[in-house]
């Protein structure tokens, strides 16, 4: 399952996530797709299940919406945000 790595600390409002690693201080900004994401990491989906709602949320095509959280998840695990499970369906 993917998880928030252990060094995050994230705080959410209208405007989206900020995300802090408490080892190195580094800051993250996150739009409000991008936290509704770290939302659903939160809640245990996988990243089907993300696209899914994503797509019935905004209405995009489920394809697209499937390449573009995968993308997501590809760029919070090389910053250290999230620590990636094995299986990523």
């Amino acid at each position: 399952m993917t998880k928030l790595a252990s060094q995050i600390r994230k705080v959410s409002g209208p405007d989206g996530a900020v995300a802090l690693d408490v080892r190195s201080g580094t800051m993250f900004r996150i739009n409000p797709v991008g936290s509704q994401i770290l939302d659903f990491i939160e809640d245990g989906l996988n990243p089907a299940q993300m696209a899914e709602q994503l797509s019935a949320t905004y209405g995009a095509p489920l394809d697209v919406v499937s390449e573009d959280v995968q993308e997501f998840l590809r760029r919070l695990a090389a910053c250290a945000v999230i620590d990636l499970a094995k299986e990523n369906s």
